[in-house]
């Protein structure tokens, strides 16, 4: 389970593509296994720093059973603006293959309805 701490610790470590090779490389020494491994790799390449960490978010979220998300909670958590959460949301809910993110609602801030594809 990623904690907050997890994704702050994980956001240091991006800063140095070096360090995060390791860190990829002990995650599969962890046993996280291969495949999951060159997952995260391809995500580098497929989203930004912000995007993945909210794509993080979002898989943490629904293992703990959620389903729907503020955006203002969510840049809460991660330190972001609810701007910039909305931004990476709406581009999310056009490219991210893992999740289906629908913009379902809006009351003080935008919710997010969101559902594992696989």
């Amino acid at each position: 389970m990623i904690t907050l701490m997890h994704l702050k610790i994980k956001k240091i470590l991006r800063e140095s593509k070096v360090i995060y090779t390791c860190w990829c490389i002990l995650s599969f020494i962890r046993g996280e296994g291969n495949n999951n491994m060159l997952r995260k790799l391809q995500l580098k390449d497929k989203y930004n720093h912000s995007q993945e960490v909210i794509i993080e978010y979002l898989k943490n979220g629904l293992k703990e059973g959620k389903q729907y998300f503020k955006s203002k909670y969510i840049a809460r958590d991660l330190g972001m603006s609810p701007k910039e959460v909305g931004t990476n949301m709406k581009i999310l809910s056009d490219e991210c293959e893992d999740l289906r993110i629908e913009k379902w609602s809006y009351s003080k801030s935008t919710t997010w309805r969101v559902e594992a594809t696989a």
